[in-house]
């Protein structure tokens, strides 16, 4: 079969590191695979992840013709606008399974509004056919930054209009499986996120006062960063044993934020590494003894960084199934 296979392929996505070892699983397996990088701007001077299959930006693509080179095109979705513009090249020119690796797809939209410079009647009309004239007054808070987090995905995700014009969709968890069915006309289904763990040694017994605590990613408030400074803050043992250090990008206003709440909750300990590569994630990760993969509101379908830990052996404070209960520890 020939597979277009249309994903972000920067080394910074984890979404390009899942599509590099399932490209090379299905070539394995005898089957022509095109990688289309979906990236919003061209940049060949980019990191990219390793792969032995021919690689193309979605720009280089005649997409009149699309069907017409390959038996299938499947289309990594999302809500990183930068990371999967090219996706709607090619979403209502043939039918296409859409991998929502992402639940909420809010983020996508709004920058494809405007990006296109589509303007307020387009992206009315659009949310008005995916979720009807109820929505339209939490949409235009959404649009101005007023609206809450939790409410926007609760009840304007966006994922429905996403699923619409996909010819089948596949997700990585349960729980927004019956927004997908809803919206998708073909076959939907769930298949657990393939992801290839870094070689980091298993947790073993350490003779130190420290106990350090890794979140990996960008720093958004939906991380619950601040929730875990509080936690720590409030227990004197926690305060004094813990260490907090932070993997990814972080804004300066959200730093400062979370610096000035373990400033005063007395918590010294806290911190800030920036965006790093992959050759320091997995030294942090081999340096840390418990890794938090909390989400308030739950975005994405399923957590690398979850994985990440499970597969070393190191405990994952993370949400529940449904990202509505208290968060769980697993091992």
């Amino acid at each position: 079969m020939k597979i277009a296979w249309v994903t972000p392929f920067s080394r910074r996505s984890a979404i390009g590191r899942v599509s590099a070892s399932v490209t090379a699983a299905l070539a394995r397996r005898g089957h022509q695979i095109a990688i289309i990088r979906s990236e919003s701007a061209r940049d060949d001077n980019t990191q990219a992840h390793q792969t032995m299959l021919p690689i193309c930006w979605w720009q280089d693509i005649n997409t009149q013709n699309i069907d017409h080179l390959y038996d299938l095109i499947v289309l990594n979705i999302g809500d990183n606008y930068n990371f999967h513009a090219g996706i709607m090249a090619f979403i209502d020119r043939s039918v296409c399974l859409g991998i929502f690796h992402d639940f909420y797809l809010y983020n996508f939209f709004q920058q494809w509004i405007v990006q296109k410079d589509f303007g307020p009647d387009i992206y009315d009309q659009e949310v008005l056919v995916t979720y009807g004239n109820s929505s339209l007054s939490l949409a235009r808070a959404a649009w101005r930054n007023e609206a809450q987090l939790q409410d926007v995905a609760d009840l304007l995700p966006m994922t429905e209009w996403m699923a619409s014009r996909c010819g089948a969709a596949l997700a990585h968890s349960r729980f927004y499986l019956t927004r997908l069915e809803a919206a998708c006309a073909g076959p939907v289904n769930v298949a657990p996120l393939p992801f290839d763990a870094r070689d980091v040694p298993l947790l073993f017994h350490r003779n130190r006062n420290e106990v350090v605590l890794l979140t990996v990613g960008v720093m958004n408030p939906n991380k619950c960063v601040a929730e875990v400074i509080n936690a720590i803050c409030a227990a004197p043992l926690l305060r004094a044993r813990c260490r907090y250090r932070l993997a990814g990008i972080v804004s300066d206003a959200e730093r400062a934020r979370l610096a000035r709440i373990a400033s005063e909750g007395g918590f010294t300990k806290l911190d800030f590494l920036g965006e790093i590569d992959d050759a320091i994630l997995t030294k942090e990760l081999a340096n840390s003894d418990v890794v938090i993969c909390l989400r308030k509101p739950v975005l994405e379908g399923a957590s690398a960084s979850a994985i990440e830990a499970m597969k070393s052996g190191r405990p994952a404070v993370k949400p529940s199934p449904t990202g509505r209960r208290s968060p769980t520890l697993q091992r």
